[in-house]
């Protein structure tokens, strides 16, 4: 099975400076697959990154789920090096880099995490979802602890330790940029920080996502 990773967040002052935002984490414009400009209300012209491929999410209400569907597009080998890029209210875009194997084999870099899409949320019960969960975990990963962390809804919390008594909870930090509010989570890589979360949508059908760190 292919996998899906992470390989970075980055910043540019406009679209102009995307490249240059690239190029701080080893990697190229002319790599890139596809830019996927999410909650941007007004997109650059396609011509001002030099790259045909560009898809744009306004108001993407459920960022998770987009970032399921891109996630999926590389596991499944339609696609290796994405770019995600966002637009917040300041006059700045973030965003990061998104691929799979592929991206690691072709251009000798290493992604600082691995994002594994987990099956929705199929039964109310959440004593059976995390059951599921944990034995589809067993065959996806070669990590034999459970998750360390977990951002999820505030009324899950008692009922997740019940599946992880150890997991620390985090929120992110509070912001409209989904990207900024992973990376507040993600970017603890702080000694004795987990090497593994869970992050599960507060919205049904409760996608969620395992993250590993490389």
């Amino acid at each position: 099975m292919s996998e899906a990773y992470w390989f970075g967040f980055f910043t540019a002052p406009d679209a102009a400076h995307l490249s240059a935002a690239l190029g701080s984490l080893g990697f190229q414009m002319n790599w890139i697959e596809e830019i996927h400009w999410v909650n941007c209300s007004a997109p650059p012209e396609k011509g001002a990154t030099h790259f045909p491929l560009q898809y744009e999410w306004p108001a993407a209400g459920r960022p998770l789920r987009l970032l399921h569907a891109l996630l999926h597009e590389i596991i499944h080998n339609h696609h290796h090096t994405l770019l995600w890029v966002e637009a917040p209210s300041a006059p700045l875009l973030t965003g990061m880099v998104l691929g799979g194997p592929a991206t690691v084999g072709r251009y000798n870099l290493l992604p600082q995490y691995r994002l594994l899409p987990l099956p929705p949320a199929a039964t109310d019960d959440w004593q059976k979802q995390f059951a599921l969960w944990q034995a589809w975990l067993e065959g996806e990963t070669e990590n034999e602890s459970p998750p360390g962390w977990v951002v999820c809804p505030s009324t899950l919390q008692t009922e997740l330790l019940t599946w992880l008594p150890q997991a620390r909870f985090f929120s992110p930090s509070p912001s409209t940029n989904f990207t900024e509010g992973f990376l507040s989570v993600v970017g603890n890589n702080h000694s004795g920080f987990p090497d593994s979360g869970l992050w599960i949508d507060e919205h049904p059908p409760h996608l969620a996502l395992l993250i590993e760190k490389r």
